[in-house]
This record gives C-alpha cells, structure tokens and sequence, in this order.
C-alpha cells in the first residue's frame, strides 16, 4: 500500500526521503504517495528533507512533484 504507515507513522515516501535515493523517492512520488502526510513527529517528507538533506536536491524533487 502506497500510504501504508510504519510504527513511527511514517509513509514509504517519508523512508525514502530518510534514505537520500532521489530514484527511489522519485518512483514514490510518480506513483502517487502522498507528499503532505506527516509523521509521528509531525514532520512532513519536507521537514525531513530540509532538516537531513538541505544541500541536495530531495526538496527540489519533492516540491516539484507536487506543483
């Protein structure tokens, strides 16, 4: 399921934000994960895009995806 949720209320798009894989989180989000869920921790694919990855191109992607 492409919004399944982990024990920490994450999405399989909020992991593959977490693994730094623009390919992997490209396929997700082509797919139709939703971009907006938030987490346990109420951190948005975004949050955590900024928050681990912010010289990269992972925000880029995500909003991208979802203008």
């Amino acid at each position: 399921q492409k919004n399944a949720l982990t024990g920490a209320l994450e999405t399989p798009l909020h992991l593959a934000v977490r693994s730094g894989c623009i390919n992997t989180l490209a396929i997700y989000l082509n797919s139709g994960c939703n971009p907006f869920f938030y987490n346990g921790l109420g951190k948005s694919v975004l949050d955590i895009a900024d928050l681990e990855y912010p010289d990269t191109g992972i925000r880029k992607c995500i909003t991208e995806a979802i203008k």
